[in-house]
């Protein structure tokens, strides 16, 4: 099994490879296959003994252009970032919550919208 570059497009890497464990974010012109073994010890969390990245570029006629191999030594840690972004004008505090509701009753006289 052997992807050609300049020769094989997209349909030739699905017949032989399947489909991308990914594709890049902002075109569809790379695609991701990850290959990752983990070893597990008892309780504690599995950790990745080895992992292999093949990147696939295309081109702009979808004929496979370049491809690399990534190895565990090419990964880096993302940092998480835990905050969060506020939604300005809905924070309402216990009194406003109660407050608003005071004058909306039901009324007998509408007619009811149905579900």
């Amino acid at each position: 099994m052997q992807i050609n570059p300049g020769v094989d497009d997209k349909n030739r890497v699905t017949q032989l490879l399947g489909s991308p464990s990914t594709i890049s974010a902002f075109q569809d012109r790379t695609w991701y296959y990850v290959s990752r073994r983990t070893e597990q010890t008892a309780f504690l969390d599995p950790s990745v003994v080895d992992q292999e990245v093949l990147a696939i570029s295309f081109n702009d006629q979808n004929v496979v252009d370049d491809m690399k191999i990534y190895g565990l030594e090419n990964g880096r840690m993302v940092a998480m970032n835990d905050k969060i972004t506020p939604t300005y004008g809905n924070n309402l505090t216990m009194i406003s919550s109660c407050s608003g509701n005071l004058g909306r009753f039901n009324n007998p006289n509408k007619k009811k919208t149905p579900y």
